[in-house]
């Protein structure tokens, strides 16, 4: 998938969140079990769920949703894994060490099993999965921001800043985190993917968003039963969660080789 193609998919991923509810489409939650697993028609583009309920719709307003849990768990990650790696990665000493602990520990743990755990805690809905996906995220950040502060602290021009006595604030801010955008909004790409993922999985495993939310992976759940008479219900969710990723993983490779000229020479 190319790069062009990759953007107009999540331009459209996006819109579709943004102004779905406006969208000349049928209500998603409206029911009509006379017209429950309908294929693919005219008034249907997608076909019909078991409950009547227009399938295209359905995918439509699932958007937002992931969109939401995605972005939730990407802010997450910035909000707390960012100022604290650069913390760490600026000061070193029993702050570095104790943060690379902690994030150690977070990292040891399998996403799903992590999330399961605090949905467990807090209890289903939204909010809790999007916490539960961004104490995920934060971990990757957090080490991101790290690495890329200790090795930019070492730079002349912060170097320079420090000998001319710029307060370890300041430095941060107008010094190294203007060079971590780059990196920043690479994994800000493969991060907001892999939170669709897990909370989509969370989702189908029951434990995340009410069963009736027309969220991409509550409606694979809810079509199991169906999957052979019907397998329409599950193979749409399941390929268009599948194209944004993929359009998610393109964008961050894209930006990766664009703010790092050695990879661009690896490629070539």
């Amino acid at each position: 998938m190319g790069v062009a193609t990759s953007g107009v998919i999540l331009i459209v991923f996006v819109l579709s969140a943004l102004i779905g509810p406006w969208l000349p489409l049928p209500d998603p939650y409206a029911q009509r079990i006379i017209a429950s697993l309908e294929g693919p028609s005219l008034e249907h583009p997608l076909g019909t769920d078991q409950l009547g309920r227009d399938m295209l719709s359905r995918i439509v307003a699932g958007a937002r949703y992931s969109l939401v849990i995605g972005l939730g768990a990407v802010g997450i990650g910035v909000l707390v894994g960012v100022p604290l790696g650069m913390l760490a990665g600026y000061r070193r000493g029993w702050l570095d060490k104790v943060f690379s602990r902690v994030i150690d520990v977070f990292l040891a743990f399998p996403g799903i099993i992590l999330a399961l755990m605090v949905v467990a805690i807090l209890g289903p809905g939204l909010n809790s999965l999007v916490i539960a996906v961004g104490l995920r995220s934060f971990p990757v950040f957090g080490r991101v921001s790290r690495g890329e502060t200790i090795a930019l602290r070492e730079r002349e021009y912060v170097q320079g800043a420090r000998a001319l006595g710029s307060r370890g604030r300041r430095v941060l801010a107008k010094h190294i985190l203007p060079n971590l955008a780059g990196p920043l909004l690479v994994v800000a790409s493969l991060q907001t993917a892999t939170a669709i993922l897990i909370g989509a999985t969370l989702t189908f495993l029951g434990v995340g968003i009410s069963p009736e939310v027309p969220e991409w992976g509550a409606m694979m759940n809810a079509a199991r039963p169906y999957m052979l008479r019907a397998p329409h219900l599950i193979i749409i969710p399941g390929v268009t969660m599948m194209i944004v990723m993929v359009a998610l993983n393109t964008i961050g490779d894209y930006i990766r080789d664009r703010s790092d000229p050695f990879s661009q020479q690896i490629r070539k």
